[in-house]
């Protein structure tokens, strides 16, 4: 869950915790095996799935393109957990299509 004021918040229903922990260890697996797929910064833009790779842990997630801060640095949504952050390009890559679906 991730709050940002009372009204952009984002939670994940409870019933579907160990889907997405599943969908989330696949994830790891298939990037772990398969070199990830970089994107260079004209390819990025707003509302654009990928995968982003979060600060607080150095791991691959879901995420969204928001928007270009310069070519080199980008705000993205985690999608399945709802918060944000700047990353570099270089911690961007092509979301496999089998992730593109919920959950």
């Amino acid at each position: 869950s991730s709050v940002t004021s009372p009204t952009d918040f984002h939670c994940q229903p409870l019933e579907l915790a160990g889907e997405l922990d599943s969908t989330m260890t696949q994830l790891s697996d298939s990037l772990a095996s398969d070199e990830a797929v970089p994107l260079s910064s004209s390819e990025l833009v707003p509302g654009m799935p990928c995968v982003a790779i979060y600060s607080g842990d150095g791991e691959w997630y879901r995420a969204r393109i928001k928007e270009a801060l310069s070519e080199n640095e980008f705000v993205v949504c985690f999608v399945d957990y709802g918060n944000s952050e700047v990353v570099s390009v270089s911690s961007i890559a092509k979301l496999p299509e089998e992730f593109l679906s919920v959950p």
